[in-house]
This record gives structure tokens, C-alpha cells and sequence, in this order.
């Protein structure tokens, strides 16, 4: 969770140290993924929704939001399809150097795969990535779910993340609501800092999140569409890196849609941390990372707030698993452990993303598919799993 708090603390863009301290970067793998442990093989397409509200972060009265989607679904493979590549299309990221190093990777998709109905209709999971990040940030985990009889939607939200360049042509060019320019104190930029992000970047990622959960219905029902009798919008989950975690929390509580929640290391922002939510949620914190001597007091101050925040959310919500993850940094979260080597003390990139994976398995399956694992048990079989707090009947 301290990675979640630097995010905000130290940089107003919102990349920061999401990789452990002392990681060696080394050369991305074309096919960098563990393989896929479910019984289906998954499809990759990419969705593009222009949406009727206006733009906030640009001064064009006519700008329009706009979403890019990347579905994963069960699908089933002919012998001309082709595994999906993690950067469907360079020029949407106009040259960005952060996606230099994987436009050769490949992911365990196959683009537009023919759907397989066999077993439909699946559950509906939504992604939200972390802030600064894109919806192809957490392949790791949202291919895996896929491969076990979901659907999953990654969603990207633009003015906190990376895109450019829409199918449309469309070239998105932020002039308003940018980011507080940094004092050099900390403790002031990073308050600054979170205001920006509660005030105006967290309703935004709500509005966006139920206009793609109103797009996922019109999908559901519309005859044409392909992928129409794999969803089962009564069954809807969510989860989420970092402050894409925070707002699966947050509509949890708000949606009445959604049934069941992850948040992977996201500090909570909105006023579910004051309320709490009926929907059960699974808390995953990352563990606390070495910081410089001369930023400890004022990080330990900014700590205590967000671990209050969290107190409270379990407090008043009735179905909470909250545990931490022993070596895991910010960056477990997501594929970017794909392109470094964490020190000795540190979570694997393959170990952490395989215990994330086994408990959001397990906890999905439990709230949305009426299975009976016992989700203390399993986070009681791994090691690197410390159980913060459980469900009073668990």
C-alpha cells in the first residue's frame, strides 16, 4: 500500500515508484505470461465507444469522452488465429518511450477468436487500471480470469493515463484540469495531489465505469453482436490496480449492478471509506517498502490517514477479506514486474501474480458463480498471504 501512497505523494503525473527499490529492468519476453490455468482458451477484441458527455479535460465545447475497451472472453481457436499482441496499435500512444519495450510482445489471446458458447452465459468482470497506466496494464490477471469462464473488460480513462490517438483519428489534447504544479513539500503536494484526484479524476472514473456497464447491457442485448450470449449482466464484478481498485470499492457501494469487489493495492479515495459497502470486497495490500530518512515522518503521517480510511471502510462493511502480501510492491500488481527483477526479498513477478491471481479466482467464484470454496482457507495456503481481517462468519 506504501507504493499506493507514493503514487500520489510523489509525483503529480502519477508514475512513481510502482516497481520494488533496487529492481534490475531487463528485456521483456515476447510471450512474458505464465500459462493460462482455466479450461477455456480466451479471445482478445478491442472495443472504442464515443460517449454523448463532454470532454472535461479539453476546452473544445464539441469534444466528446471517449473509451477504449479491451474485451478477453472464451473463445474457441482455428488454426489461422493469431495470439493478440499486448499493444494492439503503437500510434493510439503517439511514440510513448514506457510501451518501446513491449510492441514485440504477444500476449495467451487470440485476436477476435470465434466466442465459445458452450457454457454460457458467463459472469461479467470490469477492470479499472491504476492511475497513469492503461487498460493492458494487468494482462496478468485479467487473461487468467478469462480463462476460467468469465468475460473481462479493461476500460481506459482519459486525463490520467496514456492514450492519444483514438480509432476515430481523434487527437486528445488536454488543456484544463491538469494536475497542481509541485511545491517541494511533500506533505502539501500530496494532499494537493489527492484533492485533484477526489474532486475531479474520481467522479470522472465513476461516470465512465456505468457508461461501460450501460454499453456492456446494450451489448448483452443486442442479437447482432457476437459476444451477446456469452454476458450475463446479472452477474457483475469488478477490480482494479491502484486507483482503478479504489473505484471498484466506490461502486461497489454506488452500483447496485455490481455484486462483489477487488481492490489490488489502491489507497481508498471517494466516501465508501466512510460508509462501507454491502457488496463483499477483497482487500490486497502490497508490503511496506524502505523510504529515505527525510521522508519517513511526513510518509508515516500520510499512512495513518489512509490505513483510518481502510479501518473504517471495515468497519462498517460486512463482507471484507483484507490481507497483505509478504514481498509484494505496487508493481505486483500489474505486468510491469514483467520487465524487472525484484530484489531477493521480493515477490517474483510469476509468484505474485499467481497468488493474485489464485485468491481473485477464489473470491469471484464464491460471489459470482455460488461456489463454496472457503476463501479464508485458501488465503490460509499461502504463505506470503497475512490475513488482516475476515468476514465475522468466515
Amino acid at each position: 500500500m506504501l507504493g499506493a501512497v507514493l503514487v500520489a505523494a510523489c509525483s503529480r503525473e502519477g508514475a512513481a515508484p510502482d516497481l520494488a527499490p533496487d529492481a534490475v529492468p531487463v528485456v521483456v519476453a515476447e510471450q512474458p505470461f505464465a500459462p493460462l490455468t482455466g479450461p477455456h482458451a480466451v479471445g482478445a477484441r478491442d472495443l472504442f465507444f464515443l460517449l454523448e458527455r463532454p470532454e472535461p479535460f479539453t476546452s473544445d465545447p464539441e469534444d466528446r469522452r471517449r473509451l477504449l475497451v479491451r474485451v478477453w472472453y472464451p473463445a474457441e481457436i482455428s488454426a489461422t488465429d493469431e495470439l493478440a499482441r499486448y499493444v494492439p496499435d503503437p500510434a493510439e500512444f503517439d511514440g510513448a518511450d514506457s510501451f518501446a519495450g513491449v510492441l514485440h510482445v504477444r500476449t495467451r489471446a487470440y485476436r477476435d477468436a470465434r466466442a465459445d458458447g458452450s457454457q454460457a452465459p458467463y459472469p461479467v468482470l470490469v477492470f479499472h487500471p491504476g492511475g497513469g497506466w492503461t487498460r493492458l496494464s494487468d494482462t496478468f490477471w485479467t487473461e487468467q480470469l478469462a480463462s476460467h469462464g468469465y468475460v473481462v473488460f479493461a476500460v481506459d480513462h482519459q486525463g490520467f493515463n496514456q492514450s492519444v490517438v483514438f480509432p476515430d483519428g481523434h487527437r486528445f489534447t488536454p488543456d484544463q484540469l491538469g494536475f497542481p504544479e509541485e511545491s517541494g513539500d511533500l506533505e502539501s503536494d500530496a494532499r494537493a495531489f489527492w484533492a485533484q484526484l477526489d474532486q475531479h479524476h474520481f467522479p470522472l472514473w465513476l461516470e465512465d465505469h456505468a457508461a461501460l456497464l450501460d454499453r456492456i447491457e446494450m451489448m448483452a442485448a443486442d442479437t447482432a453482436d457476437d459476444l451477446a450470449p456469452l454476458l450475463d449482466t446479472s452477474r457483475i464484478g469488478l477490480f482494479g490496480w491502484s486507483f482503478g481498485g479504489a473505484l471498484a470499492v466506490q461502486a461497489s457501494r454506488d452500483d447496485p449492478r455490481v455484486l462483489a469487489a477487488i481492490d489490488g493495492d489502491g489507497q481508498l479515495f471517494g466516501d465508501v471509506q466512510r460508509t462501507g459497502t454491502p457488496k463483499p470486497l477483497l482487500l490486497l495490500h502490497s508490503e511496506p517498502e524502505p523510504v529515505p530518512a527525510e521522508q519517513r515522518a511526513v510518509l508515516e503521517e500520510l499512512m495513518a490517514e489512509v490505513e483510518a480510511g481502510f479501518a473504517s471502510l471495515r468497519a462498517n462493511s460486512p463482507r471484507v477479506w483484507d490481507v497483505t502480501l509478504r514481498g509484494a510492491s505496487h508493481g505486483s500488481f500489474s505486468d510491469l514486474v514483467l520487465a524487472a527483477t525484484p530484489p531477493a526479498d521480493r515477490l517474483s513477478a510469476a509468484r505474485g501474480h499467481q497468488i493474485i491471481n489464485t485468491l481473485s479466482l477464489a473470491f469471484f467464484d464464491r460471489h459470482l458463480k455460488e461456489g463454496s470454496t472457503n476463501l479464508s482457507d485458501v488465503i490460509a495456503s499461502i504463505p506470503e498471504a497475512i490475513e488482516v481481517s475476515r468476514p465475522e462468519d468466515e
